[in-house]
């Protein structure tokens, strides 16, 4: 379950973790890629202050509105907000994304969710 992810990463020595769907299929890049996006945001925002990045999507998540088959989606999630915040040429804060098959949760993160 997701919570004992959050608990195992709270507890873990590893300043973050990623966690993915059991049936995701990465691309040859997507380990060296999602520790990149990570450096970037913490470049960003400073390390370990903040609390999840999602690796994967859906809804309105891209800042130049890139939605490919998921228009409806997209709309209903946000498609018509202006101006996302972008961290750097690969992060951005996403329009009310859903899903959570894929992301890194850092250990704020981590403990946020765990109070809920």
């Amino acid at each position: 379950s997701h919570r004992k992810f959050w608990e195992q990463t709270l507890a873990g020595a590893d300043p973050y973790q990623i966690v993915l769907e059991d049936d995701a299929v990465l691309e040859k890049r997507f380990s060296s890629r999602a520790h990149e996006f990570v450096d970037e945001l913490e470049a960003s925002v400073g390390t370990g202050e903040w609390d999840v990045l999602l690796l994967g999507g859906l809804g309105c998540v891209h800042p130049d509105r890139r939605y490919g088959p998921y228009h409806i989606p997209a709309f209903f999630s946000g498609g018509r907000r202006k101006n996302p915040r972008t961290i750097s040429d690969h992060v951005h804060v996403p329009m009310r994304p859903f899903g959570t098959h894929a992301y890194a949760l850092s250990k704020r993160g981590a403990e946020k969710l765990l109070r809920l």
